[in-house]
Order: C-alpha cells, then structure tokens, then sequence
C-alpha cells in the first residue's frame, strides 16, 4: 500500500511537471484543458467562472465601485450641508434667544412702569384737585396725560378744572389723542 501511494506521488509530482513544461513552451494550454475538463464535472461546473464571465464580473465590480465612490462622495456632500444647516440653526436659536430676552426685558420694563404710574395715580387720586393741579402744572405733558388718563372721570376733569386754561387745552388735546 505504501509502495502504491509513493507511486501515486511520485506520478502526480512528474504529471504536474509535464504539464507545467508543456505549458510554459506552449504546446498545450493547461489552463484551458482543465477548465474543460472541469466543466464536464457536475459538482465542479457551479463553482467556475469563465474568462468572458470574469471580465463582466470585473467590469460590474468597476461600475459598482464607481457607485460607492459617486455615493461616498454624495454623503460627505450631504454631511457637510447638514453640518451647515445645524450651524444656521444653532445661530437662530441664538438670535431667537436674544430676542425672547429683549422682549422679556420689556415686557418686565413696561409692567414696571405700569406700577409704578398705578402707585402715582393712587396718590393723585387721594390728593385735592387743586393740590394734583399745582404738582401736574410742573411735570412733563406725557406724564401728567398718562396719570389724568388713569384717573375716574370726574378726579380727572377736577384736576384739569383747577389747570390754567392754556396747560389744560394741551392736556386735553393730548388725551383726545
């Protein structure tokens, strides 16, 4: 039995050879043979691929390669829009933020100063209208036509009874406004 493998070796190492030789003065195209051979075997048959079908797999994995990169491409593209987007967005948030702070800021400005005119009226409403008269002729028009406008009706019209008629016809203009 060993005499048969050493044999079996000894054939299989001088038939390569040949074939090798053969091969490399071209007399015979060993590649070609073996695919033919190997084509007839059915097992075998699935799993070859000829020159032809090689070249088109090739030329498929060239295209596909060509997508990954064209796509590969599109992404860092549509990466780098994104980023600049977030960036776009991060900025109006900002301003929004500046913004809603402002308003906030006026908005605490203006309750401010709501009161602070609700506290002088209270005071003006408890004062003689001849008294709110006096200290009225000596303030700014704006304000003395923002504290009458609080008034009641009837303080209001007894506090600009007790005006000079001049300062009372521009007060009076000024809250017809």
């Amino acid at each position: 039995m060993k005499k048969f493998i050493y044999f079996l070796i000894l054939f299989l190492v001088l038939f390569t050879m040949l074939s090798w030789s053969l091969n490399a003065l071209g007399v015979i195209d060993v590649k070609t043979a073996a695919y033919n051979i190997a084509s007839k075997i059915p097992f075998i048959n699935n799993y070859l691929v000829s020159r032809a079908e090689m070249t088109q797999l090739e030329n498929e994995n060239q295209k596909l390669q060509q997508t990954i990169k064209a796509k590969e491409t599109k992404i860092t593209e549509l990466e780098a829009r994104v980023q600049n987007l977030e960036a776009e967005l991060d900025e109006r948030d900002q301003r929004i933020a500046g913004i809603q702070n402002d308003y906030n800021e006026l908005l605490t400005d203006r309750e401010n100063t709501e009161a602070k005119y609700e506290k002088v009226t209270k005071i003006y409403r408890r004062m003689e209208p001849e008294a709110a008269a006096a200290v009225i002729m000596q303030m700014e028009q704006e304000l003395a036509v923002e504290i009458l406008s609080r008034l009641k009706e009837e303080q209001a019209a007894a506090v600009i009874e007790s005006l000079s008629q001049d300062k009372a016809a521009e007060i009076m203009s000024l809250l017809s406004q």
